[in-house]
């Protein structure tokens, strides 16, 4: 009877333990955004159409975008190497399958120009995807064993992992809104991703261990790329994905946060997922612009918007031989100056002649009224905002037990430590129902 006492009180222990060991020890808890449709239908649909939500997807017909039939000599391979698409916004690169391994080929279809350049064809192989890109391109990225649970950047890619949320009938307490976190937390979740740089161990091309709202900061996981060649020598950005980068340099870093001028959680009104269309977007804040015959004299009203001279297109995603495809976003007003000063128009592009490519920036100069001896790359400050206002919530609809069923096994904390609970509970009631019967038994030989 002792030695069956003893037996209970370890299994008990044992169990116990397990569930209410430290929450550290155990993996967020993705469960995908079909779970989120659930509750937040017309977000879903929405989201589903933006180039966030496809830009990793299977190589179907409808996503294949590239020419196949071109004898372009930077296509060294074929669409049946395809296993995945990446983009196809500004670019379309593609991956292939090695040894279990993803790789992106060593050629890119820019949509633009409609024509292939090469894309790392010396050293391709040597570049994992789930080393290099796949943290931005998936959700639920698992560095440690190179998986993830969604193609594209889902739902809990800015709301963070949703087990929790989920079984908790909608708990807002263990979900992530944007809206409600710190100025620096909103700007955090888009710059997570649209930036360059490496983890702390060097090893991955973006931020292994940050989640939005969590406790590391991006500065504390990630370290931005010092590279020049990634950089103009004002400091703007010459690469694509570095949109995080510039806009710290930007005015806008003191108080207007991307989610300002871009939707979350639609297309919005232009083909960058912004708000408004035209100026509108602009003079919301810079009313004392919105006379833009004072403003831009030197040009017709209607033929120019603000974005042409503030945002002009100086990032690129690989060598071609036309514009570049990616707006800077330091805002800074046109200089030509600055062009002037580093050498010239290909060391230092300026928004006046990437349009009037057939005057000098010297003409720009004068043309904007500048005196070319008092050159500043100081850009003009700007009036600060306030952080986006919190959304309408949606009313939760219900559990679906099916919810719980499919939810990875190594997901919340909460759940776990209830399961296992009951689990305990369970195993301890029938315990002692083994040992009441096994004594009733031996009174009876008695």
């Amino acid at each position: 009877m002792r030695r069956q006492l003893v037996l209970i009180g370890f299994a008990l222990g044992v169990l116990l333990w397990l569930a209410y060991r430290p929450a550290e020890a155990q993996q967020p808890g993705y469960i995908g955004s079909s779970k989120c449709a659930r509750c937040h239908g017309a977000k879903y649909e929405s989201y589903r159409q933006t180039w966030h939500a496809r830009i990793l997807r299977p190589a179907t017909d409808e996503a294949v975008l590239g020419d196949f039939a071109s004898t372009d000599p930077d296509l060294s391979f074929s669409r049946d190497d395809l296993a995945y698409v990446v983009g196809g916004q500004f670019s379309q690169r593609y991956l292939t399958e090695i040894d279990g391994e993803l790789y992106v080929l060593p050629a890119q279809w820019n949509v633009v120009g409609s024509e292939w350049v090469a894309f790392h064809p010396d050293d391709w192989r040597e570049r994992p995807y789930t080393k290099y890109c796949a943290g931005c391109h998936t959700t639920g990225f698992e560095a440690s064993s190179g998986t993830w649970l969604e193609e594209g950047v889902q739902c809990e890619a800015c709301h963070g992992p949703g087990l929790d949320h989920v079984a908790l009938a909608g708990d807002r307490a263990h979900i992530v809104n944007p809206a409600n976190l710190t100025f620096d937390g909103q700007t955090e979740i888009c710059g997570q991703c649209h930036l360059r740089g490496h983890d702390p161990t060097g090893e991955y091309d973006f931020p292994t261990h940050y989640r939005p709202g969590g406790a590391l900061t991006l500065d504390e996981a990630f370290i931005p790329t010092s590279d020049p060649d990634a950089f103009f020598p004002d400091g703007s950005s010459k690469r694509h994905h570095q949109e995080y980068l510039d806009w710290q340099l930007s005015p806008h870093a003191d108080g207007v946060a991307c989610v300002f001028c871009h939707v979350s959680h639609s297309r919005g009104e232009t083909e960058h997922q912004t708000r408004f269309v035209g100026n509108h977007r602009c003079v919301i804040c810079h009313e004392e612009k919105k006379d833009l015959a004072m403003h831009i004299p030197y040009h017709p009203l209607g033929e120019m918007v603000c974005t042409d001279c503030h945002m002009p297109t100086l990032a690129e995603s690989s060598e071609a031989e036309y514009n570049f495809d990616f707006h800077s976003h330091t805002f800074w007003p046109p200089d030509p100056r600055v062009t002037i000063q580093y050498g010239g128009q290909e060391v230092m592009p300026n928004a006046c002649n990437l349009c009037h490519t057939d005057e000098s920036p010297e003409w720009a100069a004068q043309a904007l009224g500048l005196e070319i001896e008092t050159v500043s790359l100081q850009p003009t400050p700007t009036a600060p905002r306030p952080p986006t206002p919190v959304p309408t919530a949606t009313p939760f609809l219900g559990l679906l037990e099916e919810d719980l069923v499919q939810a990875p096994a190594r997901g919340s904390s909460l759940l776990l430590g209830l399961a296992t609970g009951l689990g305990a509970l369970a195993v301890v009631v029938a315990l002692i129902l083994v040992v009441q019967r096994q004594r009733r038994s031996e009174e009876g030989e008695a």
